[in-house]
């Protein structure tokens, strides 16, 4: 299939993945917006999922419908199905025109249709030599997908991998800013603690530091939990010393009025 030859609802498709590239949503939103795209795009497609593979973990994280979610946890708990061998394998797209009759996945083809699902397109999400995971489209009726729908689902499961990707990456920079905003958060909660330290016990910075870290150990606790300890017993300390409200003003006044005064000279 040529670019000029793109059916009209394809190229709609490929202006809602454009918008996703640009408002960088997250990852479990952008799945679900494949998925549902997904169902839009390919003719006779009736339900639509997407498979994550993270950390060698598959899980379906969007989704058209829920049925979707559940016919997905069949392949995983079968440890059998195209969700997996489109990731797990080299060929790029499985098909299955009637599951009631299927021998490949039998365990799990025979769950499938007993849900009302008969026809299955599986792709492949890879952006380079990256698996992402897989985009899987099924119909309730049988020998639904057609020649053209594959075409099609490889070019849409083309652009969605893209899209996915670049959520992820958005994914990781929010983590990283995060991370980086804690860090900086604890650094500035563990300087004032050895500041107090500094000043109340007249210790060196390195000899807070060290306090610091003993009672972290003490405790079993992270440093930052040490710190806020030592802030907050301060804090305490603080306000069960300070005067009340107007007090001090008082006093100062009454020092003043009973200082004797001066001899004037001259």
């Amino acid at each position: 299939m040529d670019s000029h030859e793109y059916p009209d609802h394809l190229l709609k498709s490929f202006v809602e993945l454009s918008k996703l590239l640009l408002i960088e949503e997250s990852i479990e939103t952008t799945l679900d917006v494949l998925s549902q795209l997904a169902v839009s795009t390919i003719p006779g497609c009736d339900v639509a999922s997407v498979s994550l593979l993270k950390d060698g973990y598959i899980s379906t994280m969007g989704s058209s419908d829920p049925i979707a979610i559940e016919i997905d946890a069949i392949q995983y708990q079968t440890g059998e199905g195209p969700c997996l061998d489109a990731i797990g394998k080299k060929k790029m797209w499985f098909q299955l025109d009637d599951m009631s009759k299927d021998t490949q996945w039998p365990s799990f083809s025979r769950q499938a249709a007993g849900r009302g699902l008969e026809s299955l397109l599986a792709f492949t999400l890879k952006v380079d030599d990256d698996v992402l995971g897989a985009l899987n489209l099924f119909a309730r009726a049988p020998a639904v997908f057609t020649k053209e729908d594959r075409e099609t689902g490889a070019i849409y499961a083309g652009h969605a991998a893209i899209a996915l990707a670049n959520a992820q990456v958005h994914s990781k920079n929010e983590h990283l800013q995060e991370e980086l905003h804690r860090i900086l958060i604890s650094k500035q909660v563990i300087g004032q603690a050895q500041g107090i330290l500094m000043e109340r016990d007249f210790r060196s910075a390195e000899q807070a530091l060290g306090a610091l870290e003993g009672r972290a150990q003490e405790l079993r606790n992270k440093l930052e939990a040490s710190a806020h300890e030592v802030i907050e017993a301060t804090d305490r300390e603080r306000a069960e010393l300070s005067l009340p409200e107007g007090l001090m003003d008082k006093t100062v006044e009454r020092a003043r009025s009973e200082k004797p005064s001066q001899p004037s000279q001259g």
